[in-house]
């Protein structure tokens, strides 16, 4: 099983459900990416994690954090997807979907 692995970074909670619909996440997303705070390292590209099921991360995202929050990540978000019916090239591509939905989740940076 492939993974997606996060590096959350500690925000402002914001519960407002103003700030989890999808058009403002989506252009949330936009303005990180604009501003280059959204990076895709590679370092971790392939490496096997073991946990109950062991699993291959395909892709990591990391959100640079704002000056006012700390530099080391407080919590590392871990997604996993996998469409039985899909190859495993497939399933990356499919994992590209919820990409922007979950950066742009308030609290992470």
């Amino acid at each position: 099983m492939g993974c997606s692995y996060f590096n959350q970074k500690r925000g402002v909670n914001e519960t407002t459900s103003f700030y989890q619909i999808p058009p403002f996440l989506i252009a949330r997303a936009i303005g990180l990416m604009f501003t280059r705070r959204v990076h895709f390292p590679k370092n971790r590209i392939g490496e096997i994690v073991q946990e109950e099921e062991d699993f291959v991360i395909f892709r990591q995202v990391f959100v640079d954090p704002l000056s006012n929050q700390p530099e080391n990540p407080a919590a590392n978000f871990k997604v996993c997807l996998h469409f039985a019916s899909f190859s495993a090239n497939a399933n990356k591509m499919l994992s590209l979907i919820p990409i922007p939905f979950i950066i742009a989740q308030p609290g992470i940076s």
